[in-house]
Parts: structure tokens; C-alpha cells; sequence
């Protein structure tokens, strides 16, 4: 019975298909560390699309195919229940593949830029450039003194680049302490190893991405020329989600209606919130406009936004880091609801919930004027199996947007706020915007969250 247990998990955690669940499953008489050491080696990666294949039945013998069939919608699923269901209800159902991964050979110019300005970049001198330090010239510096830096689309991209991968090439060599030393970057550009070259096609491919849109963002258009509506919004590097599908739930008119130019002119912008609070914050620089949100043809009015929040929530939570710009990073749903609507927040947990219940609350909080936010299953920790692992064009540990409920159809309409990036058995546009049936939207999803009731 162990072993099944193992097997299912596996299963229900995309890192054993149907085939291999068979194979495994003809070895049960197995010594134990036979055993064990071939169930570890065959689980060691996350299967691709289109290797879900093998024979159904393996499932009747570990009992999933059993459960899945005495699921009903008025009892609470538990998290295993809903890792058979999103398994076991699309078996060899047709779905949308992933973009292939590119692997190129890396943009020397990343580098040499790096090298070019280390030493002007560390300022405390310690030979590592750090969060603090990068955040610093990502914003242009003291009064301005960065600007140049910040501006220039070069050096913007390679510091929105860093940012973005700042724990990742830290860890290229382990042993040489925090920040981003000039031993991380030769390791990585030499690229020696697998992971290495990896690392280094990573951020390379984000550098020239990054640079080509930097060019569309040296000439500034007036804020009352920007193109401020929620269906524009597409995220940055920020984990911005909650924030970000809360403001895809208001109006264009909402949005337009709290951000107005500085008394200064266009240097600055003031953001007044719903809630009463208001924040000013300086024309975001060419750095700041890759790394956080970003509207229609580049605009800069969702990073308007992001700015003005951190800098609001950087004196009312503690981030981990301590950086201002990490203050939006997964912020409570009533928090974001609060802030951008004035008005008190209905939060439901759908663990606690079942099926029809949820219908109900979807009914409820599409029903009132605001915005309708969801979040997806928990990511696992580290590199654990895990049953939570969706594995379904729904990123896990992610916010979306609500857009409509169809009660009639049990249908439910979402927008991801990347503005890509869809659920895999929709055949629907490259926009964010997909559909789901009830029963897999509450498989994949654990809270949902609106503006509570006036009465």
C-alpha cells in the first residue's frame, strides 16, 4: 500500500506518467532499496506535454480512478481530491503546448556591461552588488544622480535583468557570500556546466527582450496621452498579481480618476487611493519601467501604480528584504481591495468550501460593483513531489482576475494579469483572458476574493 501511495503521489504530482506508473507497478516485489532507488531516479523531473500516456487502468489499482468517480459537488474536495480531479478528468484530453524553451548562446554585452560598471555600481565597496544597491540605481539614485545610469537603455536593462535574477546569479558560486560578485558572473558567462548555461541563457534572452523594449520607452508620452484602461495591464518582474487583477476589476474612469502629474509638472505623479491615502512618486525611470508593469506599446501608467503602492505598503509591512520595491510582492487580497476601492473585502477560502458553495459565492461577489480576484493552489517548497503542482497553463501561488461568472453555464471568465499565459484546455488568444468550468476552476484555484456586501 506504500508503494501505491508513493506511485499516486508521483502521478498526481506530473512526475510519473501512466506508462511509467506501470512499470513501477510490475516491480512491487521488489526489495525496498531497489525499489526506492528506481521510484527516485524515475521521479526526478516534471513531465512534458504529451508524455501523459500509458493505460488508464493503473489508475483503478491506485484507487484514483475510484475517487474521482464519488466526487460530488456538495462536498469539500481536499487537496489530493483535487489534484485526481484535474488529472483524472483530462486524460489524454487535447491541450495547448507550451512555447518550447529557447536556449541561446548568450548576449556578451550583458556581461561586459556588468563588468564596465561594477565598481561604480558597488557603492559600499564590499565586491558584491546587492538589492539595496541595484534598487538605488534602478530609481535613478539621490535627486537624480543615477538618472543617466537608469535612463540609458544599455545599462536600464542590465540592472532590470539583475534585479529580476539577483538570487538566481548569486547562487553561480555558493560559496562567495551574498550579492552578485565578478566570480558569478565569470562562472556564468564561461558556462561550463549544464545549470551554468542554462543561467546564462536565461538572462540573456531576458537582456535582449528587454532591450528592445527599452527603445520604445525613451520617448515619454504625456500621462493624458497613455492609454489607461485594465485590459492594457500586462505584469513586469513585480509579484505585483494581487494588485494588479484587483485594478483589472475597476473602469477605465476609476483608474484615470487617481493618478494626476505632480505639482511639478511630469517629473512627478500623485496617485490618490479609494481609501483615502495618497503617494508621490517621481517619473519612473527606463530601469524601473522594465522591471515593474507595463501598459499598451510600453506605457508607463501601471508602473505609475506599483511605485505609488510599494511606496505606500514599504511603512506598513515588513518585506524580507527589506526593499521598498519588494513591498507589492504577494500582498493580501483585502489589502489591494481595500486600498483601490475604499470599501471593505469578502474573502472565501475554498478549501473550507464545496463546489456549490463556490457557485454561490461567485454568484455573490460577481453580483456587487468591484473588482473579483482568485488565487491558485500553493507552489510546493523546494523540489518536493508535490499534489498541488498544477501542470495546467494555471501558474501556481498566482493571482487572477475575475472578469464574469455564468451561473447558468458554470462557466467562469479570468484574466492573468502577464497578459499571457493561459489555462491549457482553452483554445483561446495569446491575451490572458480564458474560460473555465466551475468544477476546474475550483480544482485549481484555493481563495476568491471582492468587495463586500453595502447592506
Amino acid at each position: 500500500m506504500q508503494r501505491k501511495d508513493s506511485l499516486g503521489l508521483a502521478f498526481l504530482g506530473h512526475r510519473l506518467s501512466r506508462a511509467q506508473v506501470q512499470d513501477l507497478l510490475s516491480q512491487v516485489e521488489l526489495p525496498q532499496n531497489e525499489w526506492d532507488d528506481t521510484y527516485q531516479q524515475t521521479t526526478t523531473g516534471t513531465l512534458k506535454v504529451g508524455e501523459e500516456h500509458g493505460p488508464a487502468e493503473v489508475l483503478d489499482e491506485l484507487g484514483l480512478s475510484q475517487r474521482f468517480q464519488a466526487l460530488t459537488d456538495d462536498e469539500v474536495w481536499s487537496p489530493r481530491d483535487r489534484a485526481i480531479y484535474r488529472q483524472v478528468s483530462k486524460l489524454d484530453a487535447q491541450r495547448r503546448p507550451e512555447p518550447a524553451p529557447q536556449v541561446g548562446e548568450g548576449n556578451p554585452l550583458f556581461f561586459r556591461l556588468l563588468e564596465e560598471n561594477f565598481e561604480n555600481w558597488d557603492r559600499d565597496n564590499n565586491t558584491r552588488l546587492e538589492l539595496s544597491e541595484l534598487d538605488f540605481l534602478m530609481s535613478g539614485g539621490f535627486y537624480g544622480t543615477a538618472r543617466e545610469v537608469a535612463d540609458r537603455p544599455e545599462t536600464a536593462t542590465a540592472l532590470a535583468v539583475l534585479r529580476r535574477h539577483l538570487e538566481y546569479v548569486q547562487s553561480a558560486d555558493p560559496y562567495d557570500g551574498a550579492g552578485v560578485s565578478r566570480g558569478d558572473l565569470y562562472l556564468i558567462e564561461a558556462a561550463s556546466t549544464e545549470p551554468l548555461a542554462q543561467m546564462k541563457s536565461m538572462v540573456s534572452e531576458d537582456f535582449q527582450e528587454y532591450l528592445e523594449f527599452s527603445q520604445g520607452m525613451i520617448q515619454r508620452k504625456l500621462l493624458s496621452d497613455e492609454d489607461i484602461r485594465p485590459e492594457a495591464i500586462q505584469q513586469g518582474v513585480a509579484g505585483s498579481c494581487v494588485l494588479l487583477s484587483t485594478m483589472v476589476g475597476l473602469s477605465a474612469e476609476e483608474l484615470r480618476a487617481m493618478v494626476r502629474p505632480g505639482l511639478g509638472g511630469e517629473s512627478s505623479f500623485t496617485v490618490s487611493f479609494p481609501d483615502g491615502s495618497e503617494q508621490t512618486v517621481s517619473e519612473p525611470t527606463v530601469a524601473e519601467r522594465l522591471y515593474h508593469a507595463r501598459g499598451n506599446d510600453q506605457e508607463r501608467w501601471p508602473a505609475i501604480f506599483e511605485l505609488a503602492m510599494a511606496q505606500k505598503l514599504y511603512r506598513e509591512v515588513e518585506t524580507p528584504d527589506s526593499a521598498l520595491r519588494s513591498a507589492i510582492d504577494g500582498i493580501e487580497p483585502e489589502r489591494a481591495i481595500e486600498t483601490l476601492t475604499g470599501r471593505q473585502a469578502d474573502q472565501r477560502n475554498l478549501d473550507e468550501i464545496s463546489v456549490a458553495q463556490t457557485r454561490e459565492a461567485l454568484v455573490a461577489l460577481t453580483s456587487r460593483q468591484g473588482p473579483v480576484v482568485c488565487g491558485s493552489r500553493p507552489a510546493a517548497l523546494a523540489d518536493f513531489i508535490s499534489e498541488e503542482e498544477l501542470q495546467n497553463g494555471i501558474q501556481n501561488s498566482h493571482c487572477y482576475a475575475i472578469l464574469n461568472f455564468d451561473a447558468e453555464s458554470d462557466s467562469v471568465t479570468l484574466r492573468n494579469p502577464w497578459g499571457r499565459r493561459e489555462w491549457h484546455y482553452q483554445d483561446s488568444p495569446e491575451d490572458g483572458v480564458f474560460e473555465m468550468p466551475l468544477r476546474d476552476f475550483y480544482s485549481s484555484f484555493r481563495w476568491v476574493a471582492g468587495v463586500a456586501d453595502d447592506q
